[in-house]
């Protein structure tokens, strides 16, 4: 009964601040509107924005091509489902006068937050630790908060929030609360710069709630700044009056609206284009601007498997060709024709045809008789006239030889009206040396690795893999070398082949390697199209034979 009324009350408190001040927003958010996130779905530009005249004639360009049919949606009107995740500081470094005042912020925000809205609570330290995970259940929520027991130990938050941009849809609206005394660095992690850099790149706001911890004022200067790269609010606890209030400027969403762009198909390169949206009302146009990673054409992913399939398929066509001769011939003279290289004697071509025969009509039955003795006759007699020679010269030796290769010149001495079987020998052959299928020919084959810089297309490497190709920042110790960009390790990692396939791993980089937003652990494979990053260099890849 106590959270009811606790809940009730803080609902009607807050309801209270929000109507009579306008001053709970912070000042980034000004006349205007301001992009608070931006990605794209394997068809759309999907963007966040907030502030006022986005009600107004929506039109989108992205590079120099309108795009058709701009849907705007209100998140609230909406209700459109996001999530929201809670990052807090669980060090020492918090005052007990804070620390409560924290534990009623965020069991505040919790009753009040929207039925849509899913809620992640996390402490962290040199680690993070999830106390609750993308949950609605506003029980389990305040149950995490009771959870946040303080500990003596350093907090990173620039390492855990680079880590966590990998694990996010960027097509979700996602936005970070960040309640700390300060950022602080590793001495060899991630810096506050190259988290800012990442988020130029995958932007999420981030509101952020400080206090003032001894001389903590660069510390906290230094989070903040992540609030005003992002388009968040910042928050000092100390100079806030109440949980109210802290709360009133976190859970307002009124003002948040869902941009959906269609992506022209001629522009799914996969590099990063400028997007720019507009709003035309009676207020004026109101102009966002972003940079968004295109997605790549699902013709261009599909097209070598219907390659294969059509290649396939020919294939299979010209077999049944090549193959479409011989069901023309009867069953009947097959055990002849296979009888006759080892055996010039016609009883038995003959005899076998007999049985196959037994069901088919008499007048058939002769003809092929027939046919098969005449032929066999005229072989005799050949044989018989290029044997005399051979008989009066040379050897015994000599004369076997000759024997033989008339043996195996019969077939072509046939004539016209007798069918022919092809010696199976000759297939085999042919398979084994001329097959493009075959798993020699494609050991054999050497294959090209191209790298383009999706941020800059004018920077492409090239290099034939024989093995495997290092990639890395040390011109000295690489075979391709990403000298220009500090977070690329001296030896970052290694493509390998293996028959066909191709496989990347990392080699003890400082800042790892991803693909396709994926960190590699081990090997992962690697394909024509897929995003390579190392450090913070992202690369298109394309593997083509040479």
């Amino acid at each position: 009964m106590r959270k009811s009324v606790r809940a009730y009350m803080t609902v009607l408190g807050l309801s209270i601040v929000l109507a009579m001040s306008d001053g709970l927003k912070t000042e980034a958010a000004g006349d205007g509107l301001r992009l608070l996130q931006a990605d794209a779905d394997g068809e759309n530009v999907i963007m966040y924005v907030e502030g006022e005249g986005a009600d107004g004639e929506p039109s989108c360009q992205i590079g120099m091509t309108a795009c058709e049919d701009v849907a705007v949606q209100n998140l609230q009107e909406a209700q459109i489902d996001f999530q929201t995740i809670v990052l807090v500081d669980n060090s020492l470094s918090v005052t007990e006068e804070n620390s409560t005042k924290i534990t009623d912020v965020l069991n505040d925000l919790i009753d009040v937050k929207s039925d849509q809205e899913s809620m992640s609570i996390a402490v962290f330290g040199e680690d993070i630790e999830f106390l609750a995970e993308k949950s609605k259940d506003a029980a389990a929520l305040h149950a995490a908060v009771e959870q946040i027991v303080r500990n003596d130990q350093d907090t990173y938050l620039t390492d855990i929030l680079y880590d966590l941009l990998d694990t996010l849809d960027g097509t979700e609206y996602t936005r970070f609360i960040v309640i700390s005394d300060g950022v602080d660095n590793k001495d060899i992690g991630i810096t506050k710069d190259e988290l800012i850099r990442k988020l130029e790149k995958k932007s999420y706001p981030i509101y952020t709630l400080g206090y003032i911890y001894k001389n903590n004022d660069e510390e906290l200067e230094n989070m903040f700044a992540l609030s005003r790269a992002t388009n968040g609010e910042t928050i000092l606890l100390d100079e806030t009056p109440d949980a109210f209030q802290a709360a009133a400027k976190l859970s307002d969403i009124s003002g948040i609206w869902r941009i959906s762009a269609p992506i022209p198909h001629d522009l799914m390169d996969g590099s990063r284009k400028n997007v720019l949206l507009t709003f035309s009302g009676g207020t004026g146009e109101k102009e966002v601007r972003a940079e968004v990673d295109m997605p790549f054409s699902v013709n261009e992913q599909t097209s070598e498997p219907e390659k294969e399939e059509e290649t396939a398929e020919t294939e299979i066509t010209e077999t049944q060709e090549e193959e479409k001769p011989e069901p023309a011939v009867t069953a009947e003279p097959e055990p002849a024709v296979e009888e006759e290289p080892e055996s010039a004697e016609p009883q038995e071509a003959v005899s076998e045809p007999e049985p196959e025969q037994s069901g088919k009509g008499g007048g058939a039955k002769y003809i092929a008789v027939v046919l098969l003795l005449a032929a066999a006759v005229l072989l005799f007699l050949q044989m018989r006239k290029k044997n005399k020679p051979a008989e009066n010269t040379g050897s015994k030796d000599e004369k076997k030889k000759a024997k033989e290769q008339k043996k195996i010149n019969l077939p072509k001495s046939a004539p016209a009206d007798v069918p022919k079987t092809p010696a199976p020998v000759e297939p085999a052959v042919y398979d084994a040396e001329d097959d493009n299928d075959g798993g020699t020919v494609l050991l054999a084959r050497r294959y090209l690795l191209v790298l383009k810089d999706s941020d800059d297309l004018s920077k492409v490497f090239r290099y034939p893999i024989d093995g495997s190709v290092t990639i890395g920042r040390n011109i000295d110790r690489v075979n391709i070398a990403i000298d220009y960009n500090p977070t690329v390790s001296g030896k970052h990692c290694e493509v390998s082949a293996r028959g066909s396939r191709f496989f990347v791993r990392d080699l003890g980089s400082a800042n790892h390697t991803y693909v396709n937003g994926r960190i590699v652990e081990g090997e992962t494979e690697l394909r024509t199209g897929n995003l390579l990053r190392i450090g913070e260099v992202e690369l298109l890849v394309e593997i083509t034979p040479m």
